[in-house]
């Protein structure tokens, strides 16, 4: 088993590549490993896509006041501030804790925080 990690939230996946696995190639007649490999990344799109949205809602909630950006925008800022605030958590040496990662989880919300605050910010200029 492999462990995907998007953001604060970690997703364990199947090695599609070992021999004797249920889901290798070889087991399933007909199998593809392209396939299987695509499969596992769409899973990789949608977390994204999902840890984005809460992400970006948290960032909107933090910021007083009422945002004039889409839904959209507010999930792209939150795939972009996870991808950040995993960066971050990183190089500070706190993206690896036991249980729910609060602080790296802490830093992601700031960023999305930041980018919600400025593309607002940016589009109140009419």
């Amino acid at each position: 088993m492999n462990v995907v990690k998007i953001g604060s939230l970690s997703v364990d996946a199947l090695d599609l590549h070992s021999p004797g696995n249920v889901a290798s190639p070889a087991a399933e007649p007909g199998g593809c490993a392209a396939t299987q490999e695509a499969v596992v990344l769409i899973d990789g799109i949608i977390t994204a896509v999902v840890v984005g949205a809460i992400l970006g809602a948290l960032g909107r909630l933090v910021i007083p006041g009422k945002q004039k950006i889409g839904c959209l925008l507010t999930v792209g800022i939150g795939i972009l501030a996870a991808l950040l605030g995993t960066a971050v958590a990183r190089a500070l040496n706190v993206a690896h804790t036991p249980g729910i990662n609060w602080i790296q989880l802490a830093i992601q919300i700031g960023f999305a925080a930041v980018g919600v605050a400025l593309v607002a910010g940016g589009t109140r200029r009419r």
